[in-house]
C-alpha cells in the first residue's frame, strides 16, 4: 500500500498555471526580458508546454498541466538555468535565479582534477573529472576559448566523450573540440555560481613499458590519480595518499602541470558487492528510497560497467573528506 501511494504521488499531475519571478543573482534585482520555457518530463518524453517572457518586474506566467515532473528553464544572456518541479510542488510564486556572464574566470576556479586510469590489454581507459567551484555571482562563459582545456595524450582508440553538469542540474553531453595546439581540446560549458563538473572519457594505447603521461592546462586545483585495486603507480612527484574503503581504489597525489607515471598491474574499478545485503533489507521491511550525497551524483558517466560509476562516486566522496596533502618530490610509497 505504501509503495502504491508513492508511485501514485510520483506519477501525479502537476496542474494549473506556473507563475513566478526571475531574479538576477548578480544585481539582486528582478530580471526583465528573460525567456522562460516549461517542458513536460513525463513518460511520453520531453514535451514543450508553453513559453513566456518576464516583464519589467521579472514576473512570468505559463498556463498548462502535465503528467509527472516538469522542467522550468530560464534563459538570460545566452545561458539557460534549469529547475525541476516535481508533482505536488508549489506552482505559484516560484523564484528562479539567473546571472550576468563574463568571459573572464573571475571567482570560478578548479577545485579538484581526478584522473582514473584503468589499464587493460595493451590499452588504458581514462576518465578525467574536473570540479569547478564558482563562489561569485557571475557565470563564467567563454565560447571562443572554452571554459576548460584538456590534454589527451596520443591518438584515442575511440571518440572523446564529455558529460557536464551544472549546479543542481542534470548531466548533459558536450563536444570536445580540437584546438590548434597538439592533443589539446576545449570544452564550452558555462561555469555557473556553485559547483560544476566536467568529465572526459577516452581510451589510449598503453606503451611498453606501461607509462602514462598527462598535462594539466588549468591553474589551481588538487590533482589526484586513481587506479583499481591491484594496480600501482610510480614516478617523480607522485605519492600514494590513501585507499577508498568501498571500492579499494588506490589514490595518488601528483604535482602538475605535467606528470608521468609507470603502471604496474591491470584491472577495472568496481564497487563492493552489496546486492545480498540490499536484498535482505528489502525482504525484511518496506522499500526504502536512498538519497545519495550531492558529491556522488556529480559522477555520471559510462565507464563500461555500472559498478565503476558507483565506485568512482565513492572515491570522490572519500576525496572530499580527506586532507589534500602534497606529495614529496621523488618519494613514492
Amino acid at each position: 500500500m505504501r509503495l502504491l501511494a508513492l508511485v501514485f504521488t510520483v506519477a501525479g499531475t502537476l496542474a494549473a498555471a506556473i507563475d513566478g519571478t526571475v531574479i538576477n543573482g548578480t544585481t539582486g534585482k528582478p530580471q526583465a526580458g528573460a525567456s522562460v520555457l516549461l517542458t513536460s518530463m513525463g513518460q511520453g518524453g520531453m514535451l514543450p508546454l508553453g513559453t513566456a517572457r518576464t516583464g519589467t518586474d521579472g514576473k512570468f506566467r505559463i498556463e498548462g498541466s502535465a503528467e509527472g515532473a516538469v522542467l522550468l528553464q530560464v534563459t538570460h544572456a545566452g545561458i539557460t538555468y534549469s529547475q525541476m518541479l516535481m508533482p505536488g510542488a508549489p506552482t505559484s510564486g516560484i523564484e528562479t535565479k539567473v546571472y550576468d556572464t563574463s568571459s573572464k574566470p573571475g571567482s570560478a576556479e578548479v577545485l579538484e582534477h581526478v584522473v582514473l586510469l584503468q589499464p587493460g590489454a595493451g590499452q588504458v581507459a581514462v576518465n578525467e573529472t574536473v570540479i569547478f567551484r564558482n563562489s561569485g555571482k557571475v557565470t563564467y562563459d567563454d565560447p571562443v576559448n572554452g571554459t576548460l582545456r584538456l590534454y589527451v595524450p596520443g591518438e584515442t582508440k575511440d571518440e572523446l566523450r564529455v558529460m557536464a553538469r551544472a549546479p543542481q542540474g542534470m548531466p548533459v553531453p558536450r563536444a570536445a573540440v580540437k584546438t590548434k595546439q597538439p592533443n589539446v581540446y576545449k570544452v564550452d560549458f558555462p561555469i555557473k555560481p556553485g559547483e560544476t563538473s566536467i568529465e572526459l572519457a577516452y581510451t589510449v594505447p598503453l606503451a611498453t613499458p606501461p607509462v602514462f603521461a598527462g598535462k594539466v592546462l588549468h591553474p589551481g586545483g588538487a590533482l589526484r590519480l586513481v587506479v583499481p585495486q591491484g594496480v600501482t603507480l610510480s614516478g617523480a612527484a607522485v605519492a600514494r595518499v590513501g585507499e577508498e574503503p568501498q571500492s579499494k581504489a588506490q589514490i595518488y597525489a601528483a604535482q602538475g602541470p605535467e606528470y608521468k607515471v609507470q603502471i604496474q598491474g591491470s584491472g577495472e574499478l568496481r564497487a563492493a558487492d552489496t546486492s545480498q545485503g540490499a536484498q535482505e533489507e528489502e525482504d525484511s521491511g518496506p522499500p526504502i528510497t536512498q538519497i545519495l550525497p550531492s558529491a556522488y551524483d556529480k559522477l555520471y558517466w559510462t565507464l563500461g560497467l555500472a559498478g565503476a560509476i558507483l565506485a568512482l562516486g565513492f572515491v570522490m566522496l572519500y576525496l572530499r573528506g580527506s586532507p589534500r596533502e602534497a606529495p614529496q618530490k621523488g618519494k613514492n610509497k
